[in-house]
């Protein structure tokens, strides 16, 4: 019940809100279920996939002691997630395939959002580390 009335829960549902909107005002595919589907999905699976991730990057540092690996494993769970998400959105007629061309198809696409993804997330970590605001909100947030 306490996750209900969770900050990350509400940032979460207004993300997958966001992603909704995004992709459905430049393409009017208001009724589009796989846009409706992964954008539920995003909305409900975001606090988990946060926690997910920062664990895979802590474990993966624990037992390799490589900040690069550590790094690695968390981009590779986040482009498992874009990947999922941009193929359904292409299955769906919501993104058009022949758009992503210009940055190297899905794979470049995929690889793009999870770089980006990873700087940000840099961001918000170091902003949590002069205490500026929580590690967990603040990567959520970005």
């Amino acid at each position: 019940m306490k996750l209900l009335h969770s900050i990350l829960l509400k940032i979460a549902l207004s993300m997958g809100v966001i992603m909704y909107l995004a992709y459905a005002i430049p393409t009017s595919q208001y009724t589009n279920r796989y846009l409706i589907g992964i954008s539920i999905f995003t909305a409900l699976f975001l606090p988990i996939f946060t926690f997910v991730s920062t664990y895979l990057e802590q474990q993966t540092f624990r037992l390799t002691t490589s900040m690069f690996a550590s790094k690695f494993a968390k981009f590779l769970w986040q482009s498992l997630y874009n990947l999922f998400a941009r193929r359904l959105l292409i299955k769906g007629h919501v993104i058009d395939d022949t758009n992503l061309r210009m940055v190297g198809g899905l794979v470049g696409a995929v690889c793009l959002t999870s770089f980006a993804s990873q700087g940000l997330q840099y961001l918000a970590i170091m902003m949590s580390n002069h205490a500026k605001g929580n590690r967990f909100a603040n990567i959520f947030l970005l």
